[in-house]
Formats: structure tokens, sequence, C-alpha cells
């Protein structure tokens, strides 16, 4: 990122100026970052100006380390999930515990957004609710 034209982080009250140099402490979030740029005080990309780190984990993993889903994709990472398995995910954990009432297929969700693999033999939904119910505990 670039700083281009002046801004003021709100989170600190520090002031940003171009050609003050271009760190931005602490990093930005990609909504912040999306809402600078549009507002045409930060560039992203070009020769030797750093963007978003693409090493960031999948939601999946994200949400299997722990973290909240609604809180993907961490400071200063590029989500490499889709829109859809993060509204997934963010819904999944919305729901918390509530897997009784949940169908087949939202069970199934939950459990991809969650990083559980349910096996393809497993149909019935007691089967998955049994399979779920240690790791929505443990969270």
């Amino acid at each position: 990122m670039k700083i281009v034209a002046e801004f003021v982080d709100v989170r600190t009250g520090r002031r940003y100026r171009p050609g003050e140099g271009d760190a931005i402490d602490p990093p930005l979030d990609a909504e912040q970052i999306k809402r600078l740029v549009k507002a045409e005080c930060l560039t992203e990309g070009g020769e030797g100006v750093p963007t978003l780190r693409q090493d960031g984990p999948t939601i999946a993993e994200f949400v299997s380390a722990g973290y909240r889903a609604d809180a993907y994709p961490p400071r200063g990472y590029a989500s490499k999930s889709s829109p859809e398995e993060i509204a997934a995910a963010v819904a999944a954990q919305a729901k918390g515990s509530d897997l009784e009432g949940m169908t087949v297929a939202e069970l199934r969700d939950h459990a991809k957004a969650s990083g559980i693999e349910i096996p393809a033999d497993v149909t019935k939904k007691a089967d998955i609710v049994a399979l779920l119910k240690p790791a929505v505990e443990s969270n």
C-alpha cells in the first residue's frame, strides 16, 4: 500500500501523510484498506509496494484454530475463501450449538466451515450431529 493522501487512523488517532513513509501500525484490515483506497488515500499494488499477504488461512482453517468467523480474514491478510464460504461459517457460528435445529445440508456446511470432515457414507442427521457435537462443545 502507498499513502497518496492524508488521513487519520480512527483506531489510534495518528495522522498519516504522503512522503512520511508507508508503514501503518497497527496494520489495516481488508475493509479499512478498501475504504481508504476508495477514498483515494491509499493505492494498492505497484512495483515495490506491499499489498495484503496472500499466505493466510482459509475460513475453515481460521475457525478450526479457534477464531470467530466474523473476524475473517485476519488483519493484513487477503481472504482465501469465497464470500459464500465465509457467510456459511459466520452463520454456522451464529447458530452456535443449535445443531439439532439445522438441516443435513446446513450441518455439512457447518462441518466444512469448521474444518471437520464428514465421511460421505454418514448420511443420517443424528450421526452428523454426533460427529459435530464434540467440536461445538469445545469452542
